[in-house]
């Protein structure tokens, strides 16, 4: 009952047009451009340990102690 009285106030983000025509060729996503102006991708990896390293350097995330997680 919930979710149909908010289909009916916004009926318009009840569905996506994908799901009545579907796209014939799917979209394709490059970054080549990207690539060209110099812009370097890295790993997810990569990218989390150096937000995790950059966030206890500022102080906003505490570094546990070395054998914190030897117990799990």
């Amino acid at each position: 009952m919930k979710n149909h009285h908010l289909n009916h106030l916004h009926a318009d983000l009840t569905g996506c047009s994908d799901q009545v025509k579907p796209r014939v060729k799917p979209y394709k996503f490059s970054n080549k451009r990207l690539k060209d102006l110099g812009l370097e991708f890295i790993s997810v990896k990569q990218c989390l340990n150096e937000t995790v390293k950059s966030l206890q350097d500022k102080g906003h995330l505490s570094i546990p102690p070395h054998n914190a997680y030897t117990r799990l």
